[in-house]
Parts: structure tokens; sequence; C-alpha cells
């Protein structure tokens, strides 16, 4: 028998957890009892939890023998390893691979308020962990295939003295392609989870591989 546990909404590249029943080689061996395994990974799915629309994961089975290859060939010490930029990805029915240059596109960070207003007969919500992009006419906007992908916005950086090297723009990461509705439609922005929220997190989560 499994049991499988699921996510919803804000959650693409989160696991989908299954359990299963093993049994040791002997009877009350310490192997006897559950074990859990990672099944699938958040993919995308039409709004959440309603009838006849369920969720759909990449098949974590089908890709062991390259995550096996790929954890073979890991460099731990600096963490430079370009892993997503080589995932088959799974889209509907078919398999498509990555092309090998990356895209960019302009789009506006709008308010919380704003989007939250325009998804509101969706029955969706943007939280304060996310936030959203797009135009209200559509035409721009991340898709299928770049969940996790960066959302990088600019400001202006002025160094201690003028002229010095430090005179210039600077680019941050603002957010991470989280989820959406289609794709570049009008009124359904790109969702992206926001970054600034999660430093603390993520600052605690590096300092857990610091020598």
């Amino acid at each position: 028998m499994y049991e499988c546990l699921t996510i919803q909404q804000g959650d693409s590249g989160g696991p989908l957890l299954c359990r299963k029943q093993r049994t040791g080689e002997q009877e009350g061996s310490k192997d006897d009892g559950e074990i859990w395994y990672v099944a699938g990974i958040v993919s995308w799915g039409i709004k959440c939890a309603h009838p006849r629309l369920p969720g759909v994961y990449a098949y974590v089975p089908k890709f062991v023998p390259w995550i096996h290859e790929q954890i073979h060939e890991y460099q731990r010490p600096t963490y430079s390893n370009p892993i997503i930029s080589q995932f088959p990805l799974q889209i509907f029915t078919k398999v498509v691979e990555y092309e090998p240059a990356v895209n960019e596109v302009e789009v506006t960070v709008l308010n919380r308020s704003i989007c939250n207003s325009w998804l509101e007969h969706r029955d969706l919500n943007v939280t304060e962990g996310m936030l959203c992009a797009g135009f209200e006419e559509g035409g721009k906007d991340a898709c299928q295939g770049d969940s996790g992908g960066p959302l990088l916005c600019r400001k202006q950086r002025t160094g201690e003295q003028e002229g010095s090297k430090d005179d210039g723009e600077i680019w941050y990461v603002a957010g991470i392609v989280s989820w959406g509705i289609k794709c570049a439609h009008p009124r359904l922005p790109g969702v992206y989870a926001y970054v600034p929220k999660f430093v603390p997190w993520i600052h605690e989560q590096m300092s857990l591989y610091n020598d």
C-alpha cells in the first residue's frame, strides 16, 4: 500500500513523498516498518484542489540514473554546478530539453494588492512570501519550464567617493519563478517567491555548510 503527501500553490520544486511498508530480512529486524521516498517534484497545475484538475509532478524514478550521475560529479566545496541547465523537463506528455541559450524578458513588478485583485475571481492569493510581475495587457511573462529561475532587479549604486569603481548599477535576485496561470495573458501576472523575505533563512542554511 502506498500513501503520498502532496502540496499546493507556490510550492514548485517541492517533493511528492510516498510511503510504503518495508519488511526486514528477518521478522522483528530493525528494517521492519515504513519508508518514505521522493516520487515526484511539483511541476505545474491548474488552480488548487479543484475537481478533475490534478497536480502534475516530474516523475523522479525516471531520472534516477541522471541524478546519480550529477551527484557523482557534484563539486561541493564551490557549489558551482550547472545542474539545472542540463535537466530534461517534462511538460504535459512529452520531454523537451532546455534551450542552450538563456532568454530574458523585461517585466514590471506589481503591487501585491493589484495582483490579488486580478486573481481574486480565480480564488488565488499572492501572499507576503510572494511577489508578482507582468502587465495588465499581458504579452510578456515567465512560462512553463522557467520555475526556479531568477527575477533580477537593477538599482543604481554609488561608491564612497565620486568616480570609485563601485559607481554604477547592481543586480540582485528579487524573486524566484514559482507559478502562474497560462503565460503572458492579460491580468494573469507571473508569481515569484519573494527572496528578501527568506534572506534570514538563506543565511541560516548557508551557515550549516561553513567550515
